[in-house]
């Protein structure tokens, strides 16, 4: 055995569920169509949930923190790998595709394109996860990938920095949520293409002409143009009294469809949206509205922005650490927001210029002091002893 075959046979691939049914993304689903990353994204409910998801949190804030003890304060100048990660596509391009990458195939990649003096990266640039596998080097030896056959080791031993959504215990790799919702995808996609041929391309009549008396080829085809003749040109239609002209009907066969594609985009927020957010039942008064947007932020983007925080805190040096500002997200009335804002002065931890840094106001004077002792609307029992 030579030496590159040896090297490969101790080389085992790793093996998990989510592998095994990746391997059969591209073939065919029962319903018809073939479902992969590309083709799912054309159906319409696993596009929106995936651009509603991506565009959330990449223009969510993103800031660097150093905690000491209980003091936190904000790493200035902004670490670039935070700033600026990838030279092809800004901060919000970098953290859209990240999340693309998540949410498809359930694992982001990205190749170190420059570290800093202490060995953490400062660049890297995203790779699509259909270009990459995972491996093991024997039964317990080290994990490594191969990006289109090149083989690479892992960040922080190699140049390849991975995020895995998704996982089971044992396996590296994260889960591909297109692979298990394969067979719902496709049966979408069969439905849209099925109402897409009934309404375009003539696979029903637009009307029917019936005679009480047979009507041979050649009439048959004389009354035929009369009436397309009659509908291009906007004009009235007459017609003889042995003939009735009345519009196709949608069999209920036919109109099954349409209840097919609602169930099964209702099923697909459900991979997306636990709590069905989108579901187009709810009232959408401004009290549930407001609500809407905390279920949002609780159940379906808090998992990721944690997610996204502990990877991105992993390429920056202890004590330093990341955070999401999702406040952006839970929209409030004025009055509301600036009754909260006075609670948080008056309580002490919060100072004046921060309030007007967050309404978008210069800062002021004096401003950067907390109020201390804070000060109590209604005075504690032990106050007034």
């Amino acid at each position: 055995m030579s030496l590159v075959r040896a090297a490969l046979a101790s080389e085992r691939r790793t093996a998990s569920l989510g592998n095994l049914i990746d391997q059969a993304r591209g073939g065919r689903t029962w319903a018809g169509p073939a479902v992969n990353d590309e083709s799912a994204l054309r159906l319409g409910a696993v596009w929106q949930c995936v651009n509603f998801l991506a565009d959330l949190i990449s223009t969510l804030p993103l800031d660097a923190y150093r905690k000491t003890g209980t003091v936190r304060a904000e790493v200035s100048p902004t670490p670039q790998i935070i700033s600026a990660p990838a030279v092809s596509v800004d901060r919000v391009g970098f953290l859209r595709q990240l999340m693309t990458s998540l949410l498809m195939n359930g694992n982001a990649y990205g190749q170190v394109q420059a570290v800093n003096a202490l060995g953490y990266p400062t660049q890297i640039e995203l790779i699509a996860p259909t270009s990459v596998s995972h491996f093991r080097e024997g039964a317990t030896g080290n994990q490594f990938v191969r990006v289109n056959g090149v083989r690479h080791d892992l960040w922080p031993l190699g140049d390849v920095w991975h995020v895995a959504a998704f996982q089971f215990a044992g396996s590296p790799v994260g889960l591909s949520p297109i692979g298990y919702a394969r067979q719902t995808i496709g049966m979408g996609l069969a439905a849209d293409e099925h109402g897409a041929r009934w309404f375009g391309d003539g696979a029903h009549p637009t009307m029917v002409v019936k005679g009480k008396k047979p009507i041979d080829q050649a009439t048959a085809q004389i009354i035929k143009q009369r009436i397309m003749d009659s509908v291009k040109g906007r004009e009235p239609l007459a017609i003889g009294d042995d003939l009735d002209v009345s519009p196709w009907q949608m069999s209920l066969a036919d109109s099954q469809f349409l209840d097919a594609i609602k169930a099964n985009r209702q099923t697909i927020h459900g991979y997306f949206f636990p709590h069905l957010l989108m579901s187009e039942d709810t009232s959408m008064t401004y009290a549930n509205v407001e609500q809407r947007s905390l279920d949002l932020l609780t159940y379906s983007v808090q998992p990721w922005l944690v997610r996204l925080e502990e990877a991105l805190t992993a390429l920056l040096p202890k004590p330093q650490y990341v955070k999401f500002n999702a406040d952006a997200i839970v929209r409030v009335d004025a009055a509301t927001r600036y009754r909260m804002h006075d609670v948080a002065i008056r309580g002490g931890w919060r100072s004046r210029n921060r309030v007007r840094e967050l309404e978008d106001e210069p800062p002021i004077e004096g401003g950067d002091e907390h109020l201390w002792p804070p000060y109590r609307a209604f005075p504690l029992e032990s106050d007034q002893q």
